[in-house]
């Protein structure tokens, strides 16, 4: 019986072979780990990335983009069950996006409309069901971690549907209305919670290792990531930022 522990490992996916790498020895109650699906091959971003929303009449509408490239990329994190350094499914992750609005510019409340993000890969059949939260944080911008209990969620929706979305294809594009009022001079916070999948089954997020000017940021307590760190830090201090926007008007 092969000994089952959780890794931190990548994986290249063009050519299926596997390397350690990074951060070792999470504990965990399944054969799980980080699993980085990396290649060389990059892919412009599907049409439409951001779905265009009209502003009410003497409103402005803004996407709030913190990646200086929104290109998606064969490069994804996630916490998944491993056996023998192979992945078997991804289980639950949870991907982080925090926003200052007055970056910006900003001054007033900021109504929020809808969140995009980009899929690398979705593999059941039916697709993936994922929750989308919107809310405050009054914590640091810049950090290691998230603090969530600086967080507080405004709007949840916790029916998001992912369509499938075939390994080694192009990915895909999520845009979905959520409605939540960001009070001027508040920070915001975008969370898409992803569950635990069948044995055979991965969800990877679209990611890209363009850089960014704010973090993002993972949660995964079956990897003993039980506070949301940066996805930099989880892969070795090298490059890789998750591709989510928030769009409102004010």
């Amino acid at each position: 019986m092969p000994l089952m522990r959780p890794l931190l490992f990548a994986m290249l996916l063009a050519f299926g072979a596997c390397a350690q790498a990074g951060k070792g020895g999470f504990q965990g109650v399944t054969d799980s780990g980080i699993t980085l699906v990396d290649s060389d091959t990059s892919h412009p971003p599907p049409d439409a990335f951001v779905s265009h929303i009209d502003a009410p009449p003497n409103m402005m509408t803004k996407t709030l983009d913190e990646n200086s490239n929104d290109t998606i990329e064969n490069n994804s994190l996630a916490c998944s069950s491993n056996l023998n350094n192979v992945p078997q499914y991804t289980l639950a992750n949870s991907y982080y996006r925090v926003f200052d609005p007055s970056q910006f510019g900003i001054t007033t409340d900021f109504h929020v409309t809808q969140v995009t993000f980009q899929v690398l890969e979705a593999t059941p059949t039916a697709g993936v069901t994922a929750t989308l939260k919107v809310g405050t944080y009054s914590g640091s911008l810049v950090g290691a971690t998230l603090d969530t209990a600086s967080m507080t969620t405004l709007a949840t929706n916790a029916a998001v549907q992912v369509p499938h979305i075939a390994s080694g294809g192009t990915g895909g594009t999520v845009n979905q209305p959520i409605t939540a009022t960001i009070p001027a001079g508040s920070k915001l916070f975008t969370e898409v919670d992803v569950p635990e999948l069948p044995d055979g089954q991965f969800f990877y997020f679209g990611q890209n290792t363009k850089t960014d000017t704010l973090p993002s940021y993972i949660l995964a307590t079956d990897c003993n990531v039980n506070a949301p760190q940066t996805v930099k830090s989880l892969n070795g201090n090298m490059q890789l930022a998750e591709l989510m926007t928030v769009t409102g008007t004010y």
